[in-house]
């Protein structure tokens, strides 16, 4: 499992992000806290959606066949 960071606005060595709660359908505000010691900063961060590049697949829309030729 991959851990997301996001640059520390103290000290700038990575936070790891410790919670998140969905603020809309394209933003989220997530808790940070900061991996140095001596900083121990905590800080939260809102993440928005701004473009989305390609739309994919809509669950929705496909068959059966169309999940299994997928797998």
């Amino acid at each position: 499992m991959r851990i997301i960071t996001t640059p520390c606005p103290n000290c700038g060595l990575p936070a790891t992000i410790r919670s998140s709660r969905k603020l809309s359908n394209k933003v989220a505000e997530r808790y940070c806290v900061c991996v140095n010691n001596s900083c121990q900063c905590v800080f939260k961060t809102h993440t928005e959606i701004v473009k989305i590049i390609h739309q994919g697949i809509d669950p929705a829309t496909l068959s059966e066949q169309d999940i299994k030729s997928l797998r």
